[in-house]
């Protein structure tokens, strides 16, 4: 009986130790439960973020499109602009043109005007 108490009081002392192994495991596990709970909360939490700025990064290159094609058509506007300014310079170029060409044309023509009547005056003062 007294080795049968002995062999039952190690393997209570073998039990013992074993669910005290256990204890400490479901401990140990315990904690890496509660880091991993907190890292994939943390990890939720940063993607909602992140989707969140995605949804603000969506909303800006719309905005951004929107602008694009609202300076284009400002940019297209003002090409038609420039280049009707540029047809309108031209026109205005060559009257100038046209205008100095009669200006020069007129100026020749007061020129022979003003030496036929010297030539007149001069043959008139002569033959008197």
């Amino acid at each position: 009986m007294r080795e049968k108490d002995v062999i039952q009081d190690n393997q209570i002392e073998e039990f013992v130790s074993k669910v005290a192994d256990l204890k400490n495991e479901c401990e140990s596990n315990k904690s890496t439960i509660v880091a991993i709970t907190s890292e994939r909360n943390d990890a939720m939490e940063l993607s909602d973020k992140l989707s969140e700025n995605d949804e603000d990064r969506v909303k800006e290159i719309n905005h951004l499109i929107v602008d694009n094609k609202t300076l284009k058509k400002e940019m297209t506007d003002a090409e038609m602009k420039l280049s009707a300014k540029d047809i309108e310079l031209e026109r205005i170029r060559k009257d100038a043109i046209v205008l100095k060409q009669e200006k020069i044309e007129n100026e020749k023509i007061m020129i022979e005007k003003t030496f036929n009547q010297d030539n007149e005056l001069k043959n008139e003062c002569e033959s008197n």
